[in-house]
């Protein structure tokens, strides 16, 4: 049976952290079976600033963000973020190379709010490299933030589920080298050694795999890359990523790495593709066929997470487009 996750912001402004689709509960479960309540984030050069209360005590920090959420969301099941980055600095809340106290503290905190919503936690690093960075490092110096230690995330996935809750992770992954990403393990070159690097499906109990083909299909169009053989090619389609992503799912025997579908409100003011800067005109309805490929191409999995910025009149325009388009609603 298909189940939909919606990402839902919430943005600190110094005394509480505001939902950015405003008292929107009841239109939201028309589209979804699951929040995850996320904090909006600043993109600042190679980090971020996710925009959460923070105080430094990360169970103050937590049972804040938590009595905020539950005060909007109070019966849709909700997956509560665990930020990576600091609010106001591009630096993470805790020490990326072992440490844990933050989170585990945010967790707790988080856990001090009686709710009956909640269903688990959201690791909030979006990076699908974030594991070989930590390995390149430590061992030879050479990684590049973000990162953080697997055993981290190993000891946060064994707090959550102790709790009997889900812990949930939403990687971006615009690569035509899937298999080259922490998704999934593997054993992979580090300062001229191999080395089993984990992989995130091992931890969290779903992988919902950011493509970012919406964002940035003319990267898609115009990449070049060497196929199964060895031939070099130019441009990959989303058909051809989501097929990639189905046979690593097979070659590694997973189930639980699924597909995030992306659409934002250049469907309907039309806007800059991210990667090229070339803009593309919403008379041209490019920003909505690439929405609705999504469908067309990753229709067949079973759980879906949805990324529509933060105005559900995207999703009810691409629910009315993609019927008349495809004959199949996007949600």
């Amino acid at each position: 049976m298909l189940a939909t996750f919606g990402l839902w912001y919430f943005r600190w402004n110094g005394e509480e952290n505001v939902s950015m689709l405003g008292d929107a509960e009841n239109e939201f479960r028309r589209f979804f079976d699951y929040a995850v309540a996320l904090p909006a984030r600043e993109r600042e050069g190679s980090g971020a600033k996710e925009l959460a209360v923070y105080n430094g005590n990360g169970f103050n920090d937590g049972r804040k963000f938590a009595e905020d959420v539950f005060s909007t969301i109070k019966s849709i099941p909700v997956y509560v973020a665990i930020p990576y980055w600091k609010s106001y600095i591009p630096e993470p809340r805790e020490n990326p190379k072992g440490g844990n106290k933050y989170w585990l503290d945010w967790i707790n905190g988080v856990l001090s709010v009686n709710s009956s919503n909640l269903r688990g936690f959201y690791w909030s690093l979006e990076s699908a490299w974030m594991f070989v960075n930590y390995y390149k490092d430590v061992l030879c110096n050479q990684g590049q933030m973000p990162y953080v230690n697997p055993q981290t995330i190993d000891m946060l996935s064994e707090e959550i589920h102790s709790r009997g809750l889900e812990f949930i992770w939403i990687p971006y992954a615009r690569t035509y080298a899937l298999q080259n990403t922490d998704i999934w393990p593997r054993n992979y070159q580090v300062c001229g050694k191999d080395w089993p690097i984990p992989g995130g499906s091992e931890f969290f109990d779903m992988v919902f795999v950011q493509s970012n083909y919406y964002q940035c299909k003319d990267w898609y169009k115009n990449v070049q890359w060497i196929d199964e053989e060895g031939k070099v090619r130019t441009g990959l389609s989303l058909e051809e990523w989501v097929d990639m992503l189905t046979e690593m799912n097979h070659s590694k025997n997973t189930r639980n790495v699924f597909v995030e579908f992306e659409c934002d409100g250049r469907i309907s003011t039309g806007g800059d593709d991210n990667c090229s800067g070339i803009w593309h005109s919403s008379a041209e309805a490019e920003y909505k066929n690439r929405a609705c490929e999504y469908v067309e191409y990753a229709g067949q999995f079973v759980n879906r997470a949805y990324y529509f910025d933060t105005n559900l009149n995207n999703i009810s325009s691409m629910n009315s487009y993609c019927q008349e388009t495809l004959g199949e609603r996007y949600v």
